[in-house]
């Protein structure tokens, strides 16, 4: 039997060992590269889904920014101003974070600049608007809200914000593919490497135990940042929503303040202006012997003309028949009224108006004099009828005409409808448009029971 030369078989055992480490360096720097690349995609990932929070952040601030400066158009005070100054603060703090992350996110930078304009624009005009309303008054800022500038810079810079998001959420999706391919390849190098030979079996079993452990780690890292992530979205939406309550809680108390701001004015012109016309014309028969009777019953008929012009602003200011005999009694006597105004024909047939409580019966009054005026002015009508009816589940209010209906949906954008919809709102309820049978447009507006209402008022309290 030929014997093997000497130094063969220490050569053959010296393969195992030569194997095993290229095979562990191999499979050592397949998993290394392969970490790494898990860890530059998490880092993507995580720089992307904060830069989307701080898309959200940004349009947060902006929209303190808008519902501050509307606050103090309507009111006039200054603690209406405290979500705009707060949203002014915000900004450059968060487009700071928005640049620190377009590092590490180059879609931001194409659209930061265009953020920023936006941005800036936007509390320019809020800035114009504030200023209007302190130097030229509320009816000035009204008419600048009116031209619809500061919506449509609102609109501009949400729909920014929205395709930021978008592109945001499919950047992150092309990371979570990336991130899904990288851990595939990995585990095949690994597979790879384990399968080499039955000799080296042990060296790719503790290469790919070390792998797996590796592995295990990083997703387990990224699973905790998953979940810090997903924890501060919860606590944002959670600080929008309670934001938003304080904001539609903010709207009741500011309705309600104007309304007995109303309330006092009425009676102040009513009371005052009242007497001083009725002091006046005691008076002017006092006077027969120094006032020609021509003039006399010029200044007696202006006196007249005074009194009726004080009553017609005190009940347009606040009707006291609302508060004294309800929304029925009301309706009946503006409607009466607005036919005398406008010669159109005005029916009103309100019943079981009882059963609504007095800020229910306030916001319908408003809804229905904002359709009369609509009627008025836009319709082309020759009639109006309002309708009101108990309903199981709470209160229907009607309104309608004849005239030319909504014009194409045109109507549901206006200013008025939109006030007519935030009154509905204010009460509990819900408005809706349709035709009514006369060809016209029909407002009708749903109100929940009063005691239902209540209810569920003092369980949020």
């Amino acid at each position: 039997m030929t014997q093997p030369p000497p130094g063969r078989p220490a050569k053959r055992l010296i393969v195992l060992p030569i194997g095993g480490l290229l095979l562990f360096v191999f499979a050592a720097v397949s998993a290394l590269m392969g970490l790494q690349e898990l860890i530059g995609f998490a880092n993507q990932r995580a720089s992307a889904l904060r830069a989307e929070n701080a898309t959200i952040e940004l349009l947060s601030a902006v929209k303190d920014v808008e519902t501050g400066a509307r606050g103090y158009v309507i009111a006039g005070t200054e603690e209406h101003l405290a979500p705009y100054h707060a949203g002014v603060r915000q900004l450059p703090g968060i487009f700071q974070q928005l640049e620190g992350h377009a590092a590490t996110t180059p879609l931001l930078r194409h659209h930061l600049p265009a953020l920023r304009t936006l941005a800036s624009d936007r509390v320019a005009q809020a800035e114009a608007l504030i200023a209007t309303r302190k130097e030229e008054g509320e009816a000035a800022a009204l008419a600048l809200v009116g031209t619809g500038a500061g919506k449509r810079a609102m609109d501009a810079f949400r729909s920014a914000v929205l395709s930021l998001e978008l592109e945001l959420r499919a950047e992150a999706a092309r990371i979570e593919s990336g991130l899904a391919t990288v851990s595939e390849q990995s585990r095949l190098r690994v597979i790879l490497a384990a399968a080499i030979g039955t000799l080296l079996l042990v060296v790719g079993i503790v290469l790919l135990a070390r792998e797996r452990g590796r592995r295990t780690r990083a997703e387990w890292a990224l699973a905790q940042a998953n979940q810090h992530l997903e924890s501060r979205i919860a606590e944002r939406t959670a600080e929008l929503e309670k934001a938003h309550r304080q904001m539609e809680q903010h709207a009741v108390e500011l309705d309600r303040s104007v309304e007995n701001e109303r309330r006092r004015l009425a009676r102040e012109v009513h009371d005052q202006l009242g007497q001083l016309f009725t002091a006046m014309k005691l008076s002017l028969p006092q006077a027969d012997a120094v006032i020609p009777p021509m003039q006399r019953r010029m200044l007696l008929d202006l006196v007249d003309e005074g009194v009726a012009t004080a009553r017609r602003i005190a009940s347009e200011l606040r009707p006291a028949v609302l508060d004294d005999f309800g929304l029925a009694f009301a309706l009946a006597q503006r409607g009466q009224r607005f036919t005398e105004e406008t010669g159109l024909a005005c029916v009103v047939d309100v019943t079981d108006s009882e059963r609504l409580d007095p800020e229910q019966a306030t916001q319908l009054y408003r809804i229905a004099c904002e359709a009369m005026t609509n009627v008025a002015r836009h319709a082309a009508a020759k009639r109006v009828r309002i309708e009101g009816r108990a309903e199981p589940e709470g209160y229907r209010l009607g309104i309608e005409d004849d005239g030319r209906g909504m014009l194409g949906g045109s109507a549901s954008e206006s200013f008025g409808m939109r006030s007519m919809r935030e009154r509905a709102a204010l009460a509990g309820g819900r408005l809706e448009l349709g035709s009514s049978p006369w060809g016209g447009l029909r407002v009708t507006v749903h109100v929940p029971d009063a005691q239902a209402g209540g209810a569920r008022a003092a369980a949020a309290r």
